[in-house]
């Protein structure tokens, strides 16, 4: 059976070809065996009906339309095309869970969308509910499909969308102290002995965890460079991370090791006088262990990657367009959170226009002076 579990996903997806034409889409089920079911559904119909029936359903007028059939003409008309295609799928399976996929768009009505975000709300993950930029793009993905059908020629209900899209924290993007990543680093040190190198690429070079785990055909040790290839994009392209020389002895190092033992990646163990991939589970429980460790509470792993920005911001003097092509930021505006002020850069910009500065500031030139 031709199904598939995303990494950052929980339902399973299908991807066949009938007559030459093909399928692909969330099924929305979380078990495997409900999926093959619905995977063996659609592939019957398909293959019945053939691709006629098919344009049929997805030309049929909006109001009529059920939500699976509106999801899919969304999707093949722009959806897949989407740099958050991937987190848009995510989101509409929800919706189908939530609200039936058989519901047609015309019935729903606004006590639906908030009974259904209700329910989102008490989602969690790992004990945490979803914040409110997380209920926001579940909110967002029915909006995009909604407004993308909707037409003079075959009008859906009216909704004020506006009401369900709650105000957002700013996010923070913190910036770890010298004496904090010192704690830091005494921490890692007391784990395996890849957990050092590791926190210290990820605080350094603001790297995603899942990009910690690259492969080892990417690292090119003579140019002192990863290459991550950013293949789902619209535009597929690829991170260059030039490192330091010490980072890049280091991981030489472990490069050669894990390409002779044919290692997916550069992060292992050593049991019995083999070579043991580190999972990425073990990997994030080491990390947070070495935070909670240093006392860094309420620190998350993926807040070293905005440590990194935050430093490389400033030592560039705010050269956002440079710190966006570090990260692999697909548009400028995500880099953008980063412009922001520290306590430090206050202080400093107070203390240049001091009277008791050192190094006052210069006074206004008076007219006529040269």
């Amino acid at each position: 059976m031709s199904v598939y579990k995303p990494k950052r996903s929980p339902y399973w997806h299908y991807d066949f070809v009938v007559k030459g034409q093909r399928f692909f889409g969330t099924t929305g089920c979380e078990s495997k065996r409900e999926a093959q079911a619905c995977e063996r559904r659609l592939r019957n119909e398909r293959a019945a009906f053939g691709a006629s029936h098919i344009q049929q359903r997805l030309d049929t007028a909006a109001p009529e339309m059920t939500l699976d059939v509106a999801f899919e003409r969304w999707w093949l008309d722009c959806g897949e095309r989407l740099d958050s295609a991937v987190d848009r799928q995510r989101q509409l399976a929800l919706w189908l869970k939530l609200l039936g996929k058989d519901t047609r768009l015309a019935s729903i009505r606004e006590s639906d969308i908030n009974t259904a975000i209700r329910k989102r709300r008490a989602l969690g993950y790992r004990g945490k509910l979803p914040s409110d930029a997380t209920v926001n793009r579940f909110v967002a993905a029915l909006r995009a499909v909604w407004r993308h059908l909707d037409s003079d020629e075959s009008p859906l209900p009216r909704l004020k969308w506006g009401k369900w899209i709650a105000k957002e924290t700013a996010e923070r993007a913190p910036e770890l102290s010298d004496r904090q990543l010192d704690l830091l680093d005494a921490a890692l040190s007391k784990g395996p002995p890849w957990a050092p190198l590791m926190g210290e690429i990820a605080y350094t070079y603001g790297l995603r965890a899942g990009e910690l785990f690259f492969n080892p055909d990417w690292f090119d040790p003579e140019e002192q460079k990863i290459r991550l290839p950013k293949t789902g994009r619209k535009k597929p392209v690829t991170l260059t991370v030039a490192l330091l020389p010490e980072s890049s002895k280091a991981l030489a190092a472990r490069w050669s090791r894990a390409q002779a033992a044919g290692l997916a990646h550069v992060w292992f163990d050593e049991r019995e006088g083999r070579l043991v991939p580190v999972s990425r589970s073990r990997a994030d429980y080491q990390l947070r262990k070495a935070l909670r460790l240093a006392g860094l509470r309420g620190v998350r792993i993926h807040d070293l990657r905005h440590h990194a920005a935050t430093r490389l911001l400033r030592a560039t003097e705010g050269n956002l367009k440079l710190v966006k092509e570090a990260l692999g930021h697909a548009a400028i505006q995500s880099t953008v959170r980063y412009a922001h002020v520290s306590e430090a850069d206050l202080r400093a910009g107070f203390a240049r226009i001091s009277r008791n500065s050192p190094e006052p500031a210069s006074e206004p030139k008076k007219k006529g002076e040269a």
